[in-house]
């Protein structure tokens, strides 16, 4: 192969590199696993845990019966603060599990720290602002 086709290969290869990135990173510089919450514009329940603590392996339980009954009208994430120190401090994490509710545009409506039943967790949602329809 001869010098100049090399190089246009290679400038090839950098263009299409660097239109993926573009691509891959959408409209505004949401990335494609953001697109998801700003399209739904949910409101979010956050639980910042870790595999090891058995609260939180309980509050997960909790909040995976929640997602089956209100999951088109509330999104849930975990959160392994093990894997993601950076939003443990961004949230000052002390103990766990420790959940965080925010609205849709992801405003923070409030959190709480510790295991909650079904019910109490559905009535910390309504205390901070989250209402679901039991239909």
């Amino acid at each position: 192969m001869s010098q100049k086709v090399r190089n246009i290969v290679i400038i090839a290869l950098v263009l299409v590199a660097v239109a993926g990135v573009f691509v891959l990173r959408g409209p505004a510089g949401t990335t494609e696993k953001e697109k998801p919450a700003v399209a739904a514009a949910l409101p979010v329940v956050m639980i910042l845990q870790s595999q090891s603590c058995p609260a939180c392996k309980q509050m997960s339980i909790v909040l995976k019966e929640f997602s089956g009954k209100y999951g088109a009208q509330v999104r849930t994430e975990e959160v392994d603060i093990m894997q993601n120190p950076d939003l443990a401090r961004e949230f000052k994490v002390r103990y766990i599990p420790m959940l965080v509710f925010k609205d849709g545009q992801g405003k923070v409506l409030g959190t709480h720290v510790g295991y909650l039943p079904l019910d109490a967790f559905k009535k910390k949602l309504k205390e901070v602002g989250i209402t679901v329809n039991e239909g």
